[in-house]
């Protein structure tokens, strides 16, 4: 279940919305992903553009020893092991406290509001203070509908791609070609194999040295690229 909350100000008062939809992707948390979400709250990262962010978590996590990996990996299966009911007990929770947060909020500045709530269904809900509620009826097609179109480009957009995306399937393919399954990419000795089928004018080199367009170009042509050991 994937569970995206946006807070944004207009002039007639603050606006929530909560969308939840059936995630067709992995959502279960890994270590790495782990990782990169506590790197990404230093000063010193946050502020950094996404490319230079994800060359920052590859080298941490490069540099991290195997038991410090594994303490990432630990906590992430932990995670892991919430059940459906849990899941929705925590997501209740957090509502809770965004609730209590608007409360709080109306109190120290009398405001109007409202708010769009688009569940799994597709079908659209609102509501909120009189002259909020009232401004959503008005604006429907504006407010209602043209958040419902915003959330459908979302949901069709494409899949960030990670320098750990390609360093799987890096490996993946190395495994392959050796036989061996789990065995890594020996990027120091890559002069002894080919990437047969890399897009035109990208060569192996490690992960985080590719920059983000170079890493979709890579991940669309996955299913063509082929690790050839050299004779």
């Amino acid at each position: 279940m994937a569970i995206t909350t946006c807070t944004m100000f207009y002039s007639v008062g603050l606006l929530f919305v909560v969308f939840t939809q059936e995630n067709k992707m992995d959502s279960r948390t890994t270590g790495y992903n782990l990782f990169c979400k506590e790197l990404s709250s230093e000063e010193g990262v946050k502020q950094l553009a996404s490319p230079q962010r994800f060359t920052v978590y590859a080298a941490r996590w490069a540099a991290l020893t195997p038991e410090g990996r594994n303490v990432f990996k630990r906590r992430a299966a932990k995670e892991n092991t919430l059940s459906t009911r849990q899941r929705q007990q925590r997501w209740n929770k957090c509502v809770k406290k965004m609730l209590k947060i608007m409360d709080e909020m109306q109190s120290l500045q009398p405001t109007s509001g409202y708010f769009v709530l688009v569940p799994k269904d597709g079908t659209p809900r609102y509501g909120g203070t009189p002259e909020g509620n009232s401004f959503v009826t008005e604006e429907y097609e504006t407010v209602v509908s043209g958040f419902c179109k915003g959330l459908d480009k979302q949901t069709m957009a494409k899949q960030v791609i990670t320098v750990h995306d390609i360093r799987q399937l890096f490996n993946r393919k190395y495994a392959e070609a050796v036989g061996q399954p789990g065995k890594k990419m020996p990027y120091k000795t890559s002069s002894e194999l080919e990437m047969e089928g890399l897009p035109e004018g990208i060569r192996l080199k490690k992960p985080q040295c590719y920059g983000t367009a170079q890493m979709r170009k890579i991940w669309d042509a996955r299913e063509d690229i082929k690790c050839v050991l050299k004779c």
